[in-house]
């Protein structure tokens, strides 16, 4: 197979590195883990709009948009050298600035519990049709 015919996957659909891939915007050789401000988006699975609709320009928050909120907030809570700023919950995605500021945050892409692997979701999840 040449690099033409290489497909990755994200999720569950295949994507063709030549069409699909992003440039970084990181900082080469920045330590991500130190104190400050970042910027940070997250986004639905395949994009889609389950947090809530856009009615006459403001957002209307649904059931999993709420839940969304709410663990928003609570992230100082479950990192405690971590504060929010500014943020909102659009339809597919929340946009926000976290503050880190400590030393170190405590995990790197995992959970920051010692033995916790499946970690089960909110109740509120049970039946809003969020997986």
């Amino acid at each position: 197979m040449n690099t033409r015919d290489a497909i990755l996957r994200r999720g569950d659909r295949p994507v063709a590195p030549t069409t699909h891939r992003r440039r970084s915007l990181r900082l080469p050789r920045f330590d991500y883990t130190q104190q400050g401000a970042y910027f940070v988006t997250v986004c639905t699975r395949n994009r889609a709009g389950v947090f809530g609709e856009i009615v006459n320009g403001e957002m209307q928050l649904n059931d999993s948009g709420r839940v969304a909120q709410r663990v928003w907030e609570e992230i100082p809570t479950h990192f405690l050298q971590v504060e929010i700023d500014a943020w909102v919950v659009m339809p597919n995605h929340v946009h926000g600035v976290l503050v880190i500021t400590g030393p170190h945050v405590g995990t790197t892409h995992a959970s920051p519990l010692p033995g916790v692997h499946n970690l089960k979701p909110y109740p509120a999840y049970k039946d809003s049709g969020v997986e």
